[in-house]
Parts: structure tokens; C-alpha cells; sequence
């Protein structure tokens, strides 16, 4: 009966690994850093050093409005660079019916600032506004979460 397990579990745990997405890592280059972001943790490293960015689950850097580029701004009045990140995707409400048929929605923005000394993420957070990071935010939001 063992002989029979043990093979019947080692075929399900490679057709599990094979199936795995192994897209999960986003990179952005941004004020002479290279971010790297995977979005299965929500973990940040620049140029192989970590940053806390204080989120929990799924996340992705915010995209522009066509979804094909990691959107930036640049703010002269804090010499910086800003990206966005949304955080707790896949979030899936039935009050916003676009969620449920997308895997890029969240529920939670940072903004990182990336000057050419340093990247670091704002303290600041939006909760509760609901944003697929593949359909874009307004500057306002840049501007609010980088202030």
C-alpha cells in the first residue's frame, strides 16, 4: 500500500511545482536603483537590499492607465521619484464587480521614494480604496501618499 502513496504523492508535488506561477516578480529602475518586487510577499529589495515595505500578501506596482508600464512621477518639491504599490490582491468584492473577474486589485497603497542617495517607503497608507494595478491611478494619489 506505501509503494502505491508514496509515488502517487511525489507525481502530485511536481505537477504542483510545474504549475506554479513563476511570474510573480516585478522590476522597476527608477532613479538609479533596480527595484525588484514579489508580489507573492510583498517583498522590496534595491539592488539586492531589502526594504521593508510594511505590507502584507499579494502586490504590484501600480501601472499606467493602458496597464503596460510601471507608472512613476517625479516631485521636484521632494526631489524624488515615486511608484506605487497596491497591496492585499487578490481582493474580490462583490460591490465593485470588476474585482471579481481580476487578480491585480487591492485595497491598500504605499508609495516609494526613490532619490539617486536612497529608496525608502512613506509611512503613509490609503486602506480602503480599491485599485487594480493594471488599470492605473490618478497623479492625485501620487501626490497625496509621496506628501
Amino acid at each position: 500500500m506505501n509503494k502505491k502513496i508514496i509515488p502517487l504523492l511525489l507525481t502530485l508535488l511536481i505537477a504542483g511545482c510545474s504549475n506554479a506561477d513563476t511570474n510573480n516578480i516585478e522590476k522597476l529602475a527608477i532613479a538609479d536603483h533596480d527595484l525588484t518586487l514579489k508580489s507573492a510577499d510583498c517583498s522590496l529589495s534595491n539592488n539586492g537590499e531589502i526594504i521593508d515595505t510594511q505590507l502584507q500578501g499579494n502586490c504590484h506596482f501600480v501601472r499606467n492607465f493602458e496597464g503596460t508600464e510601471i507608472k512613476t512621477k517625479y516631485y521636484a518639491d521632494v526631489d524624488a521619484h515615486v511608484a506605487i504599490i497596491v497591496s492585499n490582491v487578490p481582493f474580490k468584492d462583490e460591490d465593485y464587480p470588476y474585482t471579481l473577474e481580476r487578480n491585480d486589485c487591492g485595497n491598500v497603497l504605499k508609495a516609494i521614494l526613490a532619490t539617486k542617495e536612497n529608496v525608502s517607503i512613506q509611512n503613509k497608507v490609503f486602506e480602503d480604496i480599491v485599485v487594480c494595478a493594471n488599470t492605473g491611478i490618478d497623479e492625485k494619489v501620487y501626490y497625496l501618499l509621496s506628501h
